[in-house]
């Protein structure tokens, strides 16, 4: 017990408290759990709580595919999960794999490294997630990339030539912008340079080399028969993950990664198991 005798006491006292209040923070926000070392303080809306993250691949019902990391983040588990995928559905040379992924995924990285999969036929969602950029007619996902030409379009017809290399999030990268002249006397200026393009007087575009993919998945998700495959994909992995719910799954209750993994994996192969027997019932019925 601190006893508090002067004012010079008081001070220390609130001093101590700022210290434990502090300590207590960033606990709280490097998510140190004493009892599951392993597990991350993830956010979900505006809460956060002690998580791990599955993942899933369904086809027809079945689970093809499940793991567990500690990744916040799904755009790090497309590539493990779909290695995952070939190892569990081996195929022969002529054939391909329908594969479709959320906006969560559509990373330029990921769709690069998809493409170069000649067995894999993927459709992934290019919606944008954030709201602001969604909303502003200006953002980078308005501008067409000519890959011939090696230069951008704005919304208004500008061109953006290449200007020069740069780094982005340590990986090479390259830099387009207008000029001051196509700019300054543009109606749309003051909604598309801002930032830190407001200093240099004309838009810009960094662009992490995967321009080429994104433009590809982005023009092949318009298709209507592409729209007709990837709706299919809503019926096939958030039933099973309401399954889940259903059956009381709502927690993962043993312990580190070893152990979240292998309860997942059980809750996967029952719920294979009961669409097995779902299946049966069905064609008894219709015989």
């Amino acid at each position: 017990m601190f006893k508090i005798e002067s004012i010079e006491d008081a001070d220390k006292a609130l001093n101590k408290a700022s210290k434990i209040n502090k300590t207590l923070e960033e606990v709280s926000t490097n998510s140190i759990n004493l009892t599951d070392p392993d597990s991350r303080l993830m956010k979900y809306g505006k809460n956060a709580f002690e998580s791990y993250n599955a993942q899933i691949i369904s086809n027809n019902g079945f689970i093809v595919a499940a793991d567990v990391s500690t990744s916040e983040n799904d755009q790090g588990q497309l590539e493990p999960m779909v290695e995952l995928l070939l190892e569990n559905v081996p195929l022969d040379d002529d054939k391909t794999l329908l594969f479709c992924a959320d906006a969560g995924y559509n990373k330029g990285k990921n769709l690069a490294s998809i493409e170069a999969k000649p067995e894999i036929d993927a459709y992934i969602s290019m919606h944008r997630r954030n709201k602001k950029e969604k909303e502003n007619e200006y953002s980078k996902n308005k501008f067409g990339y000519n890959e011939e030409n090696d230069e951008y379009t704005c919304p208004k017809g500008k061109i953006l030539e290449y200007l020069r290399d740069i780094t982005l999030k340590d990986q090479k990268g390259s830099l387009y912008g207008a000029t001051i002249e196509k700019c300054i006397f543009c109606p749309a200026k003051n909604q598309c340079v801002t930032g830190e393009d407001l200093r240099r007087g004309y838009r810009t575009i960094e662009d992490d080399a995967y321009a080429v993919f994104r433009n590809a998945m982005r023009a092949k998700m318009q298709l209507e028969e592409s729209k007709q495959i990837y709706r299919k994909r809503s019926g096939e992995v958030e039933p099973r993950f309401g399954n889940f719910k259903t059956r009381g799954m709502r927690y993962l209750r043993l312990r580190r990664l070893t152990g979240a993994k292998t309860e997942f994996f059980f809750a996967s192969i029952a719920s294979n198991l009961a669409r097995i027997i779902r299946l049966q019932r069905q064609s008894l019925k219709m015989a």
